[in-house]
């Protein structure tokens, strides 16, 4: 057994290893509320109009009740919210190892398609007449990418007896936004930085979201939006990213030549 001094204050406390070990009454009610709160709704069996069931399952079925018609769009918010999730920490957000949003979205490559592909197949099944657009970060054969998203929604679709057609329209994926590859800085993706800083108040970084910026700057200058549409821009955070790059964009807005446009990181810079 060790002891250990403590001075608060002036007067000295002495904790020792058996104080320790004994579970103080914040400890034990820490512990005890969730496990009871458990018990109770998913073990305990309680019996509703004749028939038995558990509480969770009485709250799940009065929710789709009152709610209806909205369950399924409730189901497809979260999907979006796992899908954009997942893009955002395999991306810029880096979440902080065990973090509340590390354990909820860093995932390994497969989950990512899984997840995107839960995306397209909840914007088809529910009919909701949406087009979901990428622009990717670096150069790569899109093709590769939209196989893997296909084959993933036509199997869902198959085992879930889902009724709606896939087709290559409902797959779109920019390639040409990326400039001369990944990190590499182009007038295009620095131009988006600072129109939405100027117009919107609105910081993106130079790698990830400007692409995706640049990529509706001129879908609209080549008329691919009507006024009508409904436009939204998945807005992933990575405002930080803006700091390395700051020379080729104080650069640009002064209308100078860019000092530089292969980052001291890339793989192309050598």
């Amino acid at each position: 057994m060790s002891d250990t001094p403590h001075d608060l204050g002036g007067k000295t406390e002495i904790v020792t290893d058996d104080d320790l070990s004994r579970p103080d009454g914040r400890s034990i009610r820490k512990f005890a509320f969730p496990s009871l709160l458990g018990i109770l709704t998913f073990l305990t069996p309680i019996r509703v109009e004749g028939n038995w069931t558990i509480l969770m399952g009485y709250i799940s079925d009065t929710a789709v009740n009152y709610m209806g018609a909205a369950m399924p769009w409730i189901v497809f918010a979260l999907v979006c919210v796992s899908a954009t999730g997942t893009l955002w920490a395999s991306t810029i957000g880096r979440p902080e190892e065990g973090s509340l949003a590390y354990r909820l979205f860093h995932v390994a490559p497969v989950w990512i398609a899984l997840r995107v592909a839960g995306l397209v197949m909840g914007a088809k099944a529910f009919n909701t007449g949406m087009k979901i657009v990428g622009a990717a970060c670096g150069y790569g054969d899109v093709s590769v990418m939209k196989d893997k998203v296909r084959g993933i929604v036509e199997e869902a679709k198959e085992r879930y007896d889902l009724d709606f057609t896939l087709s290559d329209d409902d797959l779109i994926v920019y390639n040409q936004y990326a400039g001369d590859g990944y990190g590499i800085m182009s007038e295009a993706k620095l131009e988006a930085v600072k129109l939405l800083a100027e117009t919107e108040g609105i910081m993106i970084d130079p790698v990830y979201t400007s692409v995706a910026m640049a990529c509706i700057i001129d879908q609209v200058k080549q008329g691919n939006f009507k006024k009508t549409d409904n436009v939204v821009f998945l807005h992933t955070g990575g405002a930080v990213a803006l700091f390395p790059y700051k020379e080729p964009l104080r650069a640009h807005i002064q209308g100078k030549p860019l000092p530089w446009k292969v980052p001291g990181w890339s793989p192309q810079s050598g």
